[in-house]
């Protein structure tokens, strides 16, 4: 399944704020945002 498409099945099932982030989590973290890593 694509980015899109996921984001899209997200937006379905409850979670409106899904979004695809263009440059992925690289340039998230590139832009200075937060990033939490799950321990474990």
């Amino acid at each position: 399944m694509s980015a899109a498409g996921l984001a899209a099945q997200y937006v379905a099932d409850g979670w409106p704020n899904a979004a695809v982030l263009d440059g992925g989590i690289a340039a998230w973290e590139k832009a200075g945002f937060p990033v939490v890593e799950k321990a474990g």
